[in-house]
């Protein structure tokens, strides 16, 4: 009996520690976003959840278009902030800094010339949970990422049709 409530007892701290970590991770993208979205210089974009549930619900005859709706249905929200006219790569690094201590792992990076681009994953379990797209440049920054759970193939095909910069090199570097 007393094993029996030990083992309890473990698993409920795990539970709470676990909530905690992915709150602390999440926090860091919260606040760099909360930091700048009112900043002038900046554009935000928002999408929630019932925004994609909605896009899930159309329906379509289309093998892809059904596969596009099913991987929209299980996102839970979509953040961007972006900028032109701004030092990028002070934007870019100041993120990277506040972002590669929160869990989060890399996936992929490209730097062509002065712009630099991260793709970097929050996974539980085997699910990946959040996908975060830093970019930076001389004179342009963007942060997104996309909350759920995410199949990196569906949402490099949702992206493509999306025509958002950055998101190309994922696409182009999963061959």
């Amino acid at each position: 009996m007393k094993l029996k409530i030990i083992s309890i007892c473990l698993l409920l701290t795990g539970l709470v520690i676990t909530n905690t970590y992915a709150q602390q991770q999440d926090d860091a993208i919260v606040r760099f976003y909360e930091k700048y979205m009112n900043d002038e210089r900046f554009s935000t974009v928002y999408f929630s959840g019932r925004m994609f549930r909605m896009f899930s619900g159309v329906n379509s005859e289309d093998e892809e278009s059904k596969n596009l709706s099913e991987a929209a249905s299980k996102i839970n929200g979509l953040r961007m902030l972006s900028a032109d006219s701004v030092d990028g790569v002070k934007f870019y690094q100041e993120a990277i800094s506040n972002l590669n201590k929160n869990g989060f792992e890399e996936l992929m990076v490209v730097r062509e010339g002065n712009e630099q681009f991260q793709f970097m994953i929050r996974e539980e379990g085997s699910i990946i949970k959040e996908l975060l797209m830093i970019s930076g440049e001389e004179k342009s920054f963007m942060l997104m990422s996309i909350i759920g759970d995410i199949d990196l193939e569906s949402i490099s095909k949702m992206t493509e049709k999306m025509d958002i910069k950055g998101l190309d090199k994922l696409n182009e570097n999963k061959n």
